[in-house]
């Protein structure tokens, strides 16, 4: 038997109960790993409040997001073996090109049964071999926040929009996310504006190596400053985490072919869209589904030979502290809220 946290109704923390369960019995395709940590996305919350697009059924174990070490092994397992340390691949079944339209029901944290438990099942194929120098805790942390930015600013859309060091970037807010995409552009050069909501956070994006730092709570008209800084030239990616009519303001300081990738809706997940502004700006709309696994295995072997590049982590709590973290998250955070197990 094992402890696992579970979803026994969706109405927020309320309905996340601890539950002792059978350890979950493998496949010949699949290894058994003893979670070390977890971190926490959007996604989980918004599936534990029922606000997520997709209903997952009663009784899953939440969070997409995992690092542990592997104690059993499929008999038909050839790439791993006992006591490799691995975080999962989000999206289990997408592994290069383009997603079908059922990558969903491959995804672990719901459908499928996700990392807040002693163990999990995973995939041979959904196993990756993260950073050697990080910690369970950051390692945690990159199979959808850093996979997100990483797709985003690298893959998505093809070479055409693959960030290079004469680009500026316009990022949102200090999620995982986030500051992901800010280390990624400042590690490769191009020019960084970060929308923040108070002082502390922009003195620390500036320490980060953010180039400009706005506070949108001081300058409601945030998309005029972006064009003020860059000189009336706008920027070439957005990383839109907000959603919204955000969207509509970050057209207007947009450079002409820009590229704006839709990542998250933590202000609203519909929008009154202005399509003139996005035609005579020619906008390249990207809708960022995370990433697939090659494109995480390209971050991977970035990461791991470039120390620019660290995990930024807010909180780490303790298995039993579960419905903090959940509740922490939900206040906001400077990079991500992660749990640690064994």
């Amino acid at each position: 038997m094992m402890k696992a946290w579970r979803i026994h109704s969706f109405d927020g923390t309320y309905g996340m109960k601890m539950d002792e369960v059978p350890v979950p019995h493998i496949q010949d395709d699949q290894v058994l790993v003893k979670v070390s940590a977890v971190s926490l996305n959007y996604r989980d919350k918004a599936i534990m409040d029922g606000a997520y697009s997709i209903k997952f059924d009663k009784g899953l174990i939440p969070v997409s997001d995992t690092c542990g070490i592997i104690e059993k092994v499929g008999k038909n397992v050839k790439n791993f073996k006992i006591g490799d340390r691995v975080v999962n691949h989000f999206l289990s079944h997408w592994m290069e090109g383009e997603a079908k339209s059922n990558e969903e029901d491959f995804s672990y944290g719901g459908p499928l049964n996700g990392g807040l438990a002693k163990y999990i099942v995973l995939n041979e194929n959904s196993c990756l071999i993260p950073p050697k120098q990080y910690s369970d805790e950051e390692c945690s942390t990159l199979p959808i926040a850093a996979c997100t930015a990483w797709y985003s600013l690298m893959n998505a859309g093809g070479g055409g929009c693959k960030l290079n060091q004469k680009d500026t970037v316009l990022i949102q807010g200090t999620g995982g996310v986030s500051l992901f995409a800010l280390q990624i552009a400042h590690g490769f050069g191009a020019k960084t504006i970060v929308l923040t909501s108070n002082e502390e956070k922009k003195e620390r994006l500036l320490k980060m190596g953010a180039t400009h730092v706005i506070n949108y709570k001081t300058n409601n008209d945030w998309e005029k400053e972006v064009m003020k800084l860059t000189n009336d030239q706008g920027v070439n990616h957005v990383l839109d985490v907000v959603g919204g009519d955000y969207i509509n303001k970050s057209i207007l300081c947009c450079h002409p072919h820009a590229h704006i990738y839709m990542i998250g809706f933590l202000k609203d997940p519909m929008v009154k869209f202005n399509i003139y502004d996005a035609l005579f700006k020619r906008i390249n709309l990207h809708g960022i589904g995370i990433a697939p696994k090659d494109s995480f295995e390209e971050m991977i072997n970035q990461f791991s030979n470039n120390l620019i590049f660290k995990p930024v982590i807010d909180t780490i709590y303790e298995f039993d502290d579960s419905i903090k973290a959940f509740q922490h998250l939900s206040r906001g955070a400077f990079g991500k809220i992660v749990i640690k197990l064994n």
